[in-house]
Protein backbone atom coordinates (compact mmCIF):
# COMPACT_ATOMS: atom_id res chain seq x y z
CA UNK A 1 0.00 0.00 0.00
CA UNK A 2 3.03 2.49 0.87
CA UNK A 3 4.57 1.65 -2.25
CA UNK A 4 1.58 2.46 -4.48
CA UNK A 5 1.38 5.46 -2.66
CA UNK A 6 4.83 6.59 -3.15
CA UNK A 7 4.26 5.85 -6.99
CA UNK A 8 1.40 7.61 -7.41
CA UNK A 9 2.90 10.48 -5.53
CA UNK A 10 6.31 10.32 -7.78
CA UNK A 11 4.15 10.51 -10.63
CA UNK A 12 2.28 13.47 -9.86
CA UNK A 13 5.58 15.17 -9.22
CA UNK A 14 6.83 14.30 -12.51
CA UNK A 15 3.35 15.31 -14.17
CA UNK A 16 3.62 18.76 -12.69
CA UNK A 17 7.07 19.27 -14.00
CA UNK A 18 6.70 18.38 -17.49
CA UNK A 19 3.01 18.89 -18.27
CA UNK A 20 4.14 22.17 -20.25
CA UNK A 21 6.03 20.44 -22.92
CA UNK A 22 5.09 20.68 -26.30
CA UNK A 23 5.26 18.02 -28.84
CA UNK A 24 8.52 19.81 -30.28
CA UNK A 25 10.45 19.06 -26.83
CA UNK A 26 9.47 15.22 -27.37
CA UNK A 27 11.03 14.36 -30.34
CA UNK A 28 10.45 10.55 -29.45
CA UNK A 29 10.82 7.79 -31.80
CA UNK A 30 9.78 4.66 -32.01
CA UNK A 31 12.32 1.84 -31.16
CA UNK A 32 12.30 -1.79 -31.70
CA UNK A 33 14.69 -2.21 -29.24
CA UNK A 34 16.83 -0.41 -26.34
CA UNK A 35 20.63 -0.40 -25.14
CA UNK A 36 21.77 -3.29 -22.84
CA UNK A 37 24.55 -1.41 -21.48
CA UNK A 38 25.94 2.17 -20.94
CA UNK A 39 28.07 1.66 -23.83
CA UNK A 40 25.32 1.34 -25.77
CA UNK A 41 22.73 3.68 -24.66
CA UNK A 42 25.90 6.09 -24.60
CA UNK A 43 26.18 5.34 -28.39
CA UNK A 44 22.61 5.72 -29.30
CA UNK A 45 22.52 8.66 -26.79
CA UNK A 46 25.15 10.48 -29.25
CA UNK A 47 23.31 9.66 -32.42
CA UNK A 48 19.89 10.96 -30.69
CA UNK A 49 21.41 14.22 -29.64
CA UNK A 50 19.19 15.21 -26.56
CA UNK A 51 22.70 17.97 -26.06
CA UNK A 52 22.22 19.53 -29.13
CA UNK A 53 20.74 22.91 -28.37
CA UNK A 54 18.02 23.08 -31.08
CA UNK A 55 16.63 19.62 -29.67
CA UNK A 56 16.42 21.50 -26.10
CA UNK A 57 12.34 22.71 -25.70
CA UNK A 58 12.24 26.19 -26.39
CA UNK A 59 10.40 26.90 -23.65
CA UNK A 60 13.12 25.83 -20.83
CA UNK A 61 16.46 26.89 -22.32
CA UNK A 62 16.48 29.71 -19.87
CA UNK A 63 15.76 26.88 -17.13
CA UNK A 64 18.01 24.64 -15.00
CA UNK A 65 16.33 21.50 -17.08
CA UNK A 66 18.88 19.40 -19.18
CA UNK A 67 17.24 17.57 -21.25
CA UNK A 68 19.14 13.84 -22.09
CA UNK A 69 18.39 10.77 -23.58
CA UNK A 70 16.00 8.20 -22.47
CA UNK A 71 15.09 4.44 -24.11
CA UNK A 72 11.72 3.65 -22.15
CA UNK A 73 8.58 1.25 -22.93
CA UNK A 74 5.29 3.29 -23.23
CA UNK A 75 2.82 3.61 -20.81
CA UNK A 76 0.70 0.51 -22.52
CA UNK A 77 4.09 -1.99 -22.32
CA UNK A 78 4.15 -2.43 -25.95
CA UNK A 79 6.45 -0.07 -27.51
CA UNK A 80 9.59 1.43 -27.06
CA UNK A 81 10.47 5.00 -27.53
CA UNK A 82 13.70 7.13 -27.81
CA UNK A 83 13.01 10.63 -26.23
CA UNK A 84 14.64 13.62 -25.07
CA UNK A 85 13.23 14.53 -21.37
CA UNK A 86 14.55 15.50 -18.19
CA UNK A 87 15.81 12.34 -15.97
CA UNK A 88 14.08 11.83 -12.77
CA UNK A 89 13.48 9.76 -10.09
CA UNK A 90 11.86 6.02 -10.40
CA UNK A 91 10.11 5.41 -7.25
CA UNK A 92 8.82 2.22 -5.32
CA UNK A 93 10.39 -0.60 -7.14
CA UNK A 94 8.79 -0.07 -10.49
CA UNK A 95 10.38 -0.02 -14.30
CA UNK A 96 10.34 3.71 -15.83
CA UNK A 97 7.95 4.37 -18.67
CA UNK A 98 7.17 7.39 -21.17
CA UNK A 99 3.78 7.77 -20.91
CA UNK A 100 3.32 9.17 -24.95
CA UNK A 101 -0.15 10.68 -23.70
CA UNK A 102 0.91 12.77 -20.97
CA UNK A 103 4.20 13.25 -22.23
CA UNK A 104 6.03 12.37 -19.28
CA UNK A 105 8.90 9.77 -17.65
CA UNK A 106 6.96 8.23 -14.77
CA UNK A 107 7.02 4.83 -12.51
CA UNK A 108 5.12 2.56 -14.47
CA UNK A 109 2.36 1.20 -12.28
CA UNK A 110 1.77 -2.32 -13.67
CA UNK A 111 5.45 -2.91 -14.52
CA UNK A 112 6.86 -4.16 -10.98
CA UNK A 113 10.63 -4.88 -11.50
CA UNK A 114 12.31 -6.97 -8.24
CA UNK A 115 15.26 -6.07 -9.15
CA UNK A 116 15.33 -2.50 -9.31
CA UNK A 117 16.14 -0.30 -6.06
CA UNK A 118 13.03 1.78 -4.05
CA UNK A 119 14.75 4.94 -6.09
CA UNK A 120 16.89 5.46 -9.15
CA UNK A 121 17.73 7.69 -11.84
CA UNK A 122 15.41 6.95 -14.74
CA UNK A 123 18.61 7.23 -16.76
CA UNK A 124 19.43 3.70 -15.07
CA UNK A 125 16.74 1.51 -16.37
CA UNK A 126 19.32 0.00 -19.42
CA UNK A 127 20.61 -2.07 -15.55
CA UNK A 128 17.37 -3.73 -15.24
CA UNK A 129 16.34 -5.23 -18.58
CA UNK A 130 13.68 -7.40 -17.10
CA UNK A 131 11.88 -3.71 -17.24
CA UNK A 132 11.75 -4.54 -21.15
CA UNK A 133 11.22 -8.33 -20.95
CA UNK A 134 7.16 -7.42 -20.24
CA UNK A 135 7.03 -5.98 -23.72
CA UNK A 136 7.12 -9.25 -25.50
CA UNK A 137 4.95 -10.88 -23.14
CA UNK A 138 2.73 -8.13 -23.47
CA UNK A 139 2.77 -8.13 -27.45
CA UNK A 140 1.73 -11.92 -27.17
CA UNK A 141 -1.07 -11.33 -24.57
CA UNK A 142 -2.11 -8.06 -26.75
CA UNK A 143 -2.62 -10.88 -29.21
CA UNK A 144 -4.18 -13.28 -27.36
CA UNK A 145 -6.98 -10.80 -26.21
CA UNK A 146 -7.70 -9.62 -29.50
CA UNK A 147 -8.35 -13.23 -30.73
CA UNK A 148 -10.13 -13.52 -27.82
CA UNK A 149 -12.41 -10.56 -28.25
CA UNK A 150 -13.18 -11.35 -32.30
CA UNK A 151 -14.36 -14.88 -30.57
CA UNK A 152 -16.15 -12.92 -27.78
CA UNK A 153 -17.97 -10.66 -30.47
CA UNK A 154 -18.61 -13.32 -32.82
CA UNK A 155 -20.08 -15.50 -29.81
CA UNK A 156 -21.98 -12.17 -29.51
CA UNK A 157 -23.08 -11.78 -32.64
CA UNK A 158 -24.40 -15.40 -32.40
CA UNK A 159 -26.64 -14.76 -29.03
CA UNK A 160 -28.09 -11.48 -30.19
CA UNK A 161 -28.87 -12.98 -33.81
CA UNK A 162 -30.66 -16.03 -31.93
CA UNK A 163 -32.56 -13.92 -29.27
CA UNK A 164 -33.48 -11.65 -31.75
CA UNK A 165 -35.13 -14.36 -34.16
CA UNK A 166 -36.56 -15.60 -30.86
CA UNK A 167 -38.20 -12.19 -29.97
CA UNK A 168 -39.42 -11.83 -33.13
CA UNK A 169 -41.20 -15.36 -33.28
CA UNK A 170 -42.87 -14.27 -29.96
CA UNK A 171 -44.24 -10.76 -31.25
CA UNK A 172 -45.52 -12.66 -34.28
CA UNK A 173 -47.22 -15.33 -32.09
CA UNK A 174 -48.51 -12.16 -29.94
CA UNK A 175 -49.85 -10.47 -33.30
CA UNK A 176 -51.34 -13.28 -34.37
CA UNK A 177 -52.86 -14.08 -30.42
CA UNK A 178 -54.18 -10.59 -30.46
CA UNK A 179 -55.54 -10.52 -33.38
CA UNK A 180 -57.89 -14.02 -32.78
CA UNK A 181 -58.71 -12.67 -29.14
CA UNK A 182 -60.38 -9.30 -31.25
CA UNK A 183 -62.00 -11.34 -34.04
CA UNK A 184 -63.47 -13.74 -31.37
CA UNK A 185 -64.57 -10.86 -29.54
CA UNK A 186 -66.13 -8.90 -32.16
CA UNK A 187 -67.49 -12.36 -33.37
CA UNK A 188 -69.47 -12.41 -29.47
CA UNK A 189 -71.06 -9.20 -30.11
CA UNK A 190 -72.22 -9.57 -32.86
CA UNK A 191 -73.95 -13.22 -32.45
CA UNK A 192 -74.84 -11.16 -29.01
CA UNK A 193 -76.34 -8.23 -31.01
CA UNK A 194 -78.58 -10.48 -33.32
CA UNK A 195 -79.79 -12.24 -30.59
CA UNK A 196 -80.96 -9.08 -28.95
CA UNK A 197 -82.83 -8.27 -32.41
CA UNK A 198 -84.40 -11.30 -32.84
CA UNK A 199 -85.46 -11.36 -29.52
CA UNK A 200 -87.27 -8.07 -29.38
CA UNK A 201 -90.39 -8.88 -31.20
CA UNK A 202 -91.37 -11.71 -28.81
CA UNK A 203 -90.80 -9.16 -26.31
CA UNK A 204 -92.93 -6.66 -27.94
CA UNK A 205 -95.84 -9.47 -28.55
CA UNK A 206 -95.84 -10.52 -25.22
CA UNK A 207 -96.16 -6.96 -24.01
CA UNK A 208 -99.34 -6.58 -26.11
CA UNK A 209 -100.99 -9.53 -24.74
Amino acid sequence: MKSSITVIVGIILNFQVTRTFSTSCQQNLKVTSCPKSIKAWREREHLKGCYVPQNTCAAFKSSNLTFVYHCLPNEFLNATYEVCMPATYILGKRCAEYNVHGRVIQSSLENHCETCPVRYISTDIYKYQSCYDILSSSEEVSTDNKIENQNRYMMGITRWNVVFALLSILAVSVFVIAVGVVFIIIRLKLLSSRKNVSGEPLLTSCSNS
